[in-house]
């Protein structure tokens, strides 16, 4: 099973909808850091708190990035082939950039919708503009469009 490591933004975004199912139907099980669980607050059982990232790419990262997303880059860095939930462009690109896969909260989705784990993308998106979550019109079109749901 591939490791999937979140970053707290995913938990914030999904908490506002009221979808943590989403998550859940489409991992089963998700990892986190410590350093996730300081920001964010408790977590449902089937998330799995990790400290064992390497500290010494955390301290260094984090001179750039929230300890969140740092602490899940090192774990990620060590993982092998993992998948990064991750939705700050800026350390999604760090990340990238030294060979970790990554996909934010609306990608998620298009995982969803292919898992089963959603019927459609539409009716999230839908609950997701009524968030504050940023999202351009553009984004949200091509979001459809990768879903085959286009309008």
């Amino acid at each position: 099973m591939r490791l999937v490591i979140a970053d707290t933004s995913c938990f914030i975004l999904f908490k506002k909808i009221d979808r943590f199912d989403i998550l859940k139907n489409t991992f089963r099980e998700i990892s986190v850091t410590d350093k996730v669980v300081q920001e964010y607050g408790p977590l449902p059982d089937w998330i799995s708190v990790r400290s064992d990232y390497n500290k010494e790419i955390y301290h260094k990262i984090n001179q750039n990035f929230g300890t969140g997303e740092s602490s899940c880059i090192a774990l990620a860095q060590e993982a092998v082939n993992p998948i990064l939930l991750i939705d700050d462009r800026k350390a999604r690109k760090v990340a990238e950039d030294i060979g970790i896969q990554c996909t934010g909260s609306l990608g998620v989705l298009l995982i969803a919708k292919r898992e089963r784990a959603i019927t459609n993308v539409s009716d999230i998106l839908v609950e997701i503009k009524k968030t504050d979550f940023r999202m351009t019109n553009a984004i949200a079109d091509k979001l459809l469009e990768l879903a085959n749901e286009q309008q």
